[in-house]
């Protein structure tokens, strides 16, 4: 006598879906392309949303004035901090170390003219050359019939003064580096930079550190990169190291990774939100032990530090193929317009303001010409400027009120207020008036640091800037010094 085998429901529901009874198609198979065929039809056959586009509706006129009152602008700026002024201050002439504005002549603190060639008549002649062979503008960027032999001259000479194989000329300023920056990092990337932010956990293919006081431009190439950034102290190499060994620990978890991560650190030579100097030695000895990239801003260290003028390798006597990518800036010392880049081919084909900005005017790059020979020629001119800086720094040094920040040779002077409270737009308006006063009794022109507060990854505490030129003499730099301490000691 045959078993009976038990019934079993979970088998047979199971065989029904393997396979439609009575063929090989599995069940499973059919009620799918059912379901998609019914999603078809219902697609094809729905009514599409359109908004309304009946002109003849109309709001009553109480409805429209219900409307009118609940309706509340934005507004297109955020609020401004204290009174604007109702007139702007106007220059006239030149805007040299002594200048006229509002009809007053003052000693002029705001300027990075730092080796006073605004006005120089080598300079002036030559821009006017420029004109009359090249006419005032290009018309047109660099890849699209805007490359004149004038920019390649420039860019050699730049390359020859500073012994780099290529450089590379921007027309202006802040599109030098807030393009070289996204050239080298893309999405992904990782910037070190100095700022305190959290920093997360996750490290993608491309490792970029910054300082935290790095300029707006930095910090906008930063984000144009799209890479995930990682702060570190101002000037603090040991605040550095520790991230860098956090990545190198991830490293070596993580081998396949490690071998396409590349790293970048961000930095500038001499810093305008502090006046600090890079301890670049230090910097290299890390770069060399971790294996990262140095991308370094020479805005305001370019024809300002070293014996020779050529910034902060040229402070430290070190060479400069030690640093990776070099921007500076032609709008300071040089006293024209734009800026350069120095590196590899990458940036002169990758950086946006390179690419799609109407190249530099030739009257600006005959100008810049004319101010390398005048910085080769008078070399002295460079340990000027930072023997007037360092005396400048002497005088005020225990100014009352203000705690002096920057380096001994730096140019760039801020006060910080030594007690400041614990509102900004306090801050600020203490600051303004002390300024107006300097101006209105001692015929001073300074002005307090300026930011945008809402875009600033880091915002520096509000601060008066000075600038120190060799337009002005010893005996002008302690005259200015008495009366800043003067008043301090009246204000505070």
């Amino acid at each position: 006598m045959e078993s009976v085998k038990p019934w079993n429901p979970f088998q047979d529901v199971l065989n029904l879906f393997q396979r439609l009874p009575g063929t090989e198609v599995p069940l499973y198979h059919v009620v799918f392309e059912t379901i998609l065929v019914i999603l078809v039809i219902r697609l094809l056959f729905a009514k599409s949303y359109r908004l309304s586009t009946n002109q003849n509706e109309k709001l009553t006129k109480m409805e429209e004035e219900e409307l009118i009152r609940e309706w509340t602008p934005e507004p297109l700026a955020p609020p401004s901090k204290g009174k604007p002024r109702s007139e702007p201050r106007i220059i006239t002439g030149k805007s040299g170390p002594i200048m006229e504005i509002d009809g007053e002549k003052c000693y002029n603190l705001t300027s990075f003219n730092f080796i006073n060639l605004i006005g120089n008549e080598k300079l002036k002649k030559a821009a006017v050359d420029g004109i009359h062979q090249f006419g005032v503008g290009s018309c047109g960027p660099r890849g699209f019939y805007g490359t004149m032999n004038v920019h390649n001259d420039l860019e050699k000479r730049i390359a020859d003064f500073l012994g780099r194989e290529e450089a590379v000329l921007y027309s202006f300023l802040f599109a030098t580096v807030s393009s070289a920056i996204p050239s080298y990092s893309k999405r992904g990337d990782i910037i070190f930079y100095l700022l305190r932010m959290l920093v997360t956990s996750i490290f993608p293919l491309y490792v970029r550190y910054s300082d935290e006081a790095v300029s707006f431009s930095n910090q906008r190439g930063i984000v144009s990169s799209r890479s995930q950034r990682r702060p570190f102290k101002h000037n603090d190499m040991q605040d550095l190291e520790r991230l860098l060994q956090k990545q190198a620990k991830f490293d070596e978890e993580n081998p396949k990774l490690a071998k396409i991560t590349r790293r970048f650190v961000v930095v500038e030579g001499l810093y305008i939100n502090t006046g600090n100097i890079l301890p670049l030695p230090e910097l290299i000895e890390l770069k060399y032990k971790y294996k990262f990239r140095i991308l370094l801003d020479e805005s305001y260290s370019f024809g300002v530090l070293g014996k020779s003028g050529k910034g902060l390798a040229d402070h430290y006597n070190l060479p400069t193929e030690d640093i990776d990518l070099m921007s500076a800036s032609l709008e300071h010392s040089v006293a024209t317009s734009g800026g350069f880049c120095c590196g590899d081919s990458y940036v002169r084909l990758s950086g946006l303001g390179y690419c799609f900005s109407a190249s530099l005017p030739p009257l600006f790059a005959k100008a810049a010409l004319a101010a390398f020979d005048y910085m080769e020629a008078e070399p002295k001119i460079f340990s000027e400027l930072q023997s007037k800086s360092a005396l400048f720094r002497k005088e005020i040094a225990k100014i009352k009120g203000f705690n002096v920040s920057g380096n001994i040779n730096s140019p760039i002077v801020h006060l910080f207020l030594s007690a400041p409270s614990s509102s900004r737009s306090e801050d600020e308006a203490k600051l303004e008036i002390f300024v107006q006063k300097l101006q209105d009794q001692h015929k001073i022109i300074a002005n307090v640091a300026k930011y945008l507060d809402h875009d600033e990854l880091h915002l520096p505490a509000p601060s008066i800037r000075l600038a120190i030129t060799t337009g002005f003499t010893n005996s002008q730099i302690k005259q200015i010094a008495s009366a800043l301490k003067s008043l301090a000691q009246e204000v505070f």
